[in-house]
């Protein structure tokens, strides 16, 4: 779920250096006593409920959809997917976010299986439990297995044309298979299936299918995981190929807030499985870590790219960037020399003072120069040849040393300029990209969260083990900032979450209490008055259906918007179509079993790309500034601004209906003691969050499935291309797959994407419609219906007011627990304004 902190404040207004201080702090341990809290308490009162059978259908059933709130909640954690191209320096920042060497730091561990139509990454996740550090190794499934294998036996025999010896490119593929399999097999590749190679491989066999325990006792978690994560263990076994997951859980402080660090291996390499394969993990995550080499992030064109391509996709998501994304640049201490990088005035101008002062000593620290020096004073009178020889070399020593110390600030002066360019840059590419996504401006451009790590000295100056490089200080290497905020980010969800789950149970336990404390008993209200209170909820329910109608009439017509703009960028895709194909053959050539590998892969090829991504890539830019618009702009504000009115109209009528049922005179207090006891503000918020979540997947769904759908209306082209064979078959492959290309074969793109839309809309107008209905059935009930509780179980009864009584201190001490939390975290911003 997407919190949205934008009016908490941002981790400037907190105490940073408290909010990391331990693990036993009130924040980190109050959601989960909340949790413990509000479980028994609305256990208790549902069984002391179910003794009273006279009580209507309908307010049991809210009852019930209450108490499961809570029941079957659990305290929340947030995956937190680290993506980045192999060797930016994921693992070595998950080491240095957590201050021990869990995960082998090395490119190997960013290493999955690729094959054409299937891809199994190591995804490893590291969450915090209160016990012992150990990592629990899932294998893949036997059938997964041999569908991999098989696949990629079949794209070596077509890549060639002919089953031959396996050659060195073929080894290089079986040894991403398994490295224990190309020793023992060297069979031609005709011959060669899974099957024969699991019989021939007795470790691997046993493997699959199966899962394993590591528990750390001497040696670092990093090297318990080399032969599960790692392809170059030299003469060590590797099962890295076989890995489906690993999970990693220990008492590791920056995670007891919730958040879980994953590493999404291989997201952003050139391969578009791999790519598609974190594109949909991510699809779901609780927040991204954006992980760039600080020497591709200031000016390589390819890296800014994939950064803009990834920021885009996420707002196209509907995410909130500044809560959901952070960026750390990593290898901000590895030294740079003053050529290359452009240098401000005043950074030029230290440097130069500092190469003044290095020169300088240099001169008087040379040999020569303290050679002279001791042959000029060793014919003083008062000094003997030896200590002045002494003194020289002293001398020579100090100007080293002063040497070394302004080597060492221009190191940091250089450094802290390039953390400057590359935060310009970064925040230059991200303007641009939500520029484009923003239509006529009208928006705050937010900041983008950044981090410039310097891993490596962080690693020396906490650890004391080597001298660090560049930065002098712990906090300078970015790695304490980072920490906080993903520690603060955990808080302040959980906090948002606890506070929720407490009203959610507070209001059952109010809507019980008053439900029993009333006096009910035929003829307690006049006929009369209760006449009036239905024409009163008639009205209620007919100015509810006039807003909601209202406002689903203006999301139709925005869903119209978008409709008929992806169908003016499906008519250009069609256009560009021919240049597209054009461009893709010349990568494939004329080479048949290329094409052949192609066509019976619906359109991709393990080696040249997916053909029906090419041929859609163009949608998306045409739409998304419609799309943003009215998928994140205004569909969110017109669902907030609906239930806004219906919460108004509901509490203003209730104080109606109440003051008819017991007098024009009646206080205050009763009219908040009824709409209390119908829990309206719990129901209508969880209304529009649920409702929130509908059209959001709908639309992270929809913004994805482009290709897929091409592909699906191009598979029996496709497939029937494949079996072509004799003289001109590439030719014919080609002008099959030229020929498909029609307004047929792109429609349904249109047709699906609107079907998706209107579906997930249809579903949250049911849904609104429902809850409305349930509460004016419940105001009905609760209100008007008279039910006789007087001679039902008067000892079930009493113990229900005893409790629900007793519970209103404990709830609001809580409550000013949760309160004061929200404070310290720089959450009441808005509330104090």
């Amino acid at each position: 779920m997407d919190v949205d902190f934008s009016d908490y404040g941002s981790e400037s207004d907190v105490d940073m250096q408290s909010v990391l201080s331990s693990e036993e702090d009130h924040s980190v341990a109050l959601p989960s006593q909340v949790h413990e809290f509000c479980v028994p308490i609305v256990a208790e009162l549902s069984d002391l409920v179910k003794k009273f059978p006279n009580i209507p259908d309908a307010q049991r059933k809210a009852w019930s959809k209450s108490s499961s709130r809570v029941a079957n909640s659990s305290v929340p954690s947030y995956k937190f997917a680290l993506i980045g191209k192999t060797g930016s320096g994921k693992s070595t920042l998950i080491n240095n976010l957590l201050g021990e060497s869990i995960l082998p730091s090395s490119a190997a561990f960013s290493i999955l299986i690729v094959f054409k139509g299937a891809c199994t990454s190591a995804i490893t996740e590291i969450a915090y439990a209160d016990s012992d550090t150990q990592a629990t190794v899932t294998f893949m499934s036997s059938d997964a297995w041999k569908q991999v294998v098989d696949t990629q036996l079949r794209e070596l025999r077509e890549d060639d044309g002919i089953a031959e010896p396996a050659a060195s490119k073929h080894a290089q593929y079986i040894s991403r298979i398994h490295p224990r399999i190309l020793a023992m097999s060297k069979k031609d590749l005709g011959n060669l299936t899974a099957s024969k190679l699991l019989q021939q491989d007795e470790m691997v066999r046993t493997k699959l299918g199966t899962s394993c325990t590591l528990n750390v006792s001497g040696a670092p978690l990093s090297i318990e995981l080399q032969e599960y994560l790692s392809s170059s263990n030299g003469s060590r076994t590797t099962l890295w190929p076989i890995v489906e997951k690993v999970r990693i859980s220990g008492r590791f402080p920056l995670l007891a807030t919730g958040v879980i660090l994953v590493d999404l291996p291989g997201h952003g390499d050139d391969d578009d499985t791999r790519n598609n394969s974190a594109v949909e993990y991510l699809r779901d995550a609780d927040g991204v870590i954006l992980v760039v080499d600080a020497r591709r992030a200031q000016d390589d064109r390819d890296t800014l790219g994939h950064l803009r391509q990834q920021l885009k996709q996420l707002v196209l998501d509907g995410r909130d960037l500044a809560n959901f994304v952070l960026l750390a640049v990593t290898g901000t201490d590895i030294p740079i020399r003053d050529n290359e990088i452009q240098l401000e005035p005043q950074d030029r101008e230290e440097v130069s003072q500092l190469d003044k002062k290095i020169a300088a000593l240099s001169r008087k620290a040379s040999p020569q120069k303290a050679k002279t020096s001791s042959r000029g004073v060793s014919k003083s009178r008062t000094s003997s040849p030896k200590k002045e020889a002494s003194k020289a070399s002293t001398s020579t020593h100090l100007h080293r040393d002063k040497i070394q110390g302004y080597q060492q600030e221009k190191k940091l002066v250089l450094a802290k300029a390039r953390i400057g360019n590359i935060r310009r840059a970064m925040q230059e590419t991200f303007q641009q990209m939500y520029s484009a996504l923003v239509p006529n401006g009208g928006e705050i451009i937010p900041e983008l969260p950044l981090f410039c790590i310097g891993g490596h000295d962080y690693d020396a100056l906490l650890t004391l083990s080597t001298s660090p490089v560049v930065f002098t200080s712990v906090d300078e290497t970015g790695i304490p900032d980072m920490q906080s905020r993903l520690h603060l980010i955990g808080q302040r969800r959980r906090i948002e979450w606890a506070g929720h789950l407490l009203n959610t149970a507070a209001a059952f336990s109010e809507e019980v209490n008053l439900y029993f404390a009333q006096e009910r008993y035929s003829g307690r209200l006049l006929p009369a008055n209760k006449n009036k209170a239905r024409s009163l909820i008639d009205h209620l329910v007919k100015k509810n259906t006039d807003e909601t109608t209202a406002t689903w009439h203006v999301v139709g017509e925005d869903l119209q918007r978008v409709e008929t703009s992806l169908q003016d960028a499906i008519a250009k895709a069609i256009q560009g179509a021919p240049r597209v194909l054009k461009d893709f053959n010349a990568r494939l050539g004329n080479n048949h079993s290329a094409y052949k590998a192609l066509m019976r892969n619906n359109g991709i090829h393990n080696k040249h790309g997916d053909l029906n991504k090419l041929l859609t890539d163009s949608i998306m830019p045409h739409i998304q500034t419609i799309w943003n618009e009215v998928m994140n702009r205004n569909i969110p504000s017109m669902l907030k601004k609906v239930t806004q009115k219906l919460e108004k109209n509901t509490i203003d009528g209730v104080g109606e209906i109440t003051k008819v049922l017991h007098g024009s005179g009646s206080p205050n207090k009763s009219i908040t003691a009824a709409t209390r006891s119908l829990s309206i503000e719990v129901t209508l918020s969880d209304m529009r969050v649920h409702a929130g979540k509908i059209m959001v997947n709908a639309q992270r769904q929809g913004n994805r499935a482009f290709s897929t759908i091409l592909q699906q209306e191009l598979t029996s082209q496709y497939q029937s291309a494949s079996k072509l064979t004799g003289n001109g078959a590439v030719k014919r492959m080609k002008d099959s797959i030229a020929d498909s290309l029609t307004q047929q074969a792109f429609d349904p793109i249109s047709v699906s994407i609107r079907d998706l839309l209107q579906s997930a809309f249809s579903h949250v107008k049911e849904h609104y419609r429902q809850e409305l209905l349930d509460i004016v059935t419940l105001l009905h009930v609760s209100l008007i219906e008279e039910v006789d509780l007087s001679k039902e179980d008067k000892v079930a009864k009493a113990q229900i007011i005893d409790k629900t009584g007793e519970y209103r201190p404990p709830f609001a001490a809580k409550k000013c627990d949760i309160n004061d939390c929200r404070e310290a975290l720089g959450m009441c911003k808005q509330e104090e304004a």
